[in-house]
């Protein structure tokens, strides 16, 4: 006697793709993790890329994907004409819908009008065409205003999680903001404050389309070594990883040992930095005398701390 299995319980629950500016890319695992995380909960994930990666160095994890990565680079108007004309009747929307994103790019002044259509036009037939329900992009940039075109040829809803230079710089354009939103299905950031600063920057922006989802960590990546017991030593050894700059918020960081939380124990603590240019670096002062802190370049530290401490912002 055989049994089968119903294949139904491995088909995906649902397929998504992703619109993004350069996958894979080093400096943003955090978007590889969701992927991964996606595709452990039966999601089914796709990856649109707008460019080549140019890191030449890769995350170990990328190998645990399943999903397949689609090129969308720029090229010749007459070799995407040539494109849309394979997919099957039907698929490549008539041009009246042609005219509703020319006339979002247009109203918004966004460059490269032509080619952005164009690639528009061809991600959507494929989209169409492996099944996408949904389409989700990274930063409130260039990744965001394709899915939003995409949307406005094909009816495949999309959302966007925003970041930071797409939130706080003087340059972002509000009203594209507020209409990136208002088009979207539902809008993400990672911390309240993002999302206060989005809705007390953006006028008439839909704040209930956007949600704060904070950044996880796979805690299984932290084990304590078996030959140590967590906060038993003397100083405790605690360590931060980030980018010495105002929005990492390591000010924070220095200021807990000054606060009146820590003034019972005894602290030996290392931020672990990136920065551009070291003598341009503003290092926020620690009065504390109970505790010392020490700032290093490169070094691998975590298995000596007791606990990683991650930037509040």
């Amino acid at each position: 006697m055989t049994s089968k299995t119903n294949s139904s319980e491995h088909e995906p629950k649902l397929k998504v793709a992703y619109i993004l500016k350069m996958f894979p890319r080093l400096s943003e695992t955090f978007i590889l993790n969701e992927i991964l995380e996606l595709e452990r909960q039966n999601v089914g994930v796709d990856v649109f890329s707008l460019m080549p990666p140019g890191d030449g160095r890769f995350h170990g994890s990328l190998s645990e994907l399943k999903l397949t990565i689609d090129f969308i680079l720029r090229e010749k108007p007459e070799s995407y004409w040539d494109k849309l004309s394979k997919f099957s009747p039907g698929v490549v929307p008539h041009m009246d819908r042609w005219q509703n994103a020319a006339n979002f790019l247009k109203e918004h002044a966004i460059p490269k009008d032509l080619d952005m259509l164009l690639r528009a036009l061809f991600i959507g037939a494929k989209a169409k065409e492996k099944g996408i329900q949904h389409l989700h992009a990274h930063f409130a940039t260039v990744s965001t205003r394709m899915a939003a075109l995409v949307n406005i040829l094909y009816d495949i809803p999309f959302s966007f999680t925003c970041h930071a230079k797409d939130i706080f710089r003087e340059t972002v354009n509000r009203n594209l903001f507020r209409d990136l939103v208002d088009r979207s299905a539902f809008a993400i950031t990672v911390s309240d404050f993002n999302r206060d600063y989005i809705i007390e920057k953006t006028s008439g922006v839909d704040a209930t389309k956007i949600h704060r989802l904070y950044n996880g960590i796979n805690l299984d990546f932290f084990e304590v070594p078996k030959d140590r017991s967590p906060l038993k030593a003397s100083p405790i050894k605690l360590i931060s990883v980030g980018r010495l700059v105002p929005k990492r918020a390591s000010m924070y960081f220095s200021r807990l040992f000054e606060s009146s939380l820590t003034k019972d124990l005894i602290w030996n603590s290392t931020s672990l930095a990136t920065v551009k240019n070291k003598k341009n670096c503003k290092i926020w002062p620690i009065t504390s005398n109970s505790m010392g802190m020490s700032i290093s370049w490169g070094l691998s530290l975590l298995k000596r701390s007791e606990e990683f401490v991650r930037n509040p912002q």
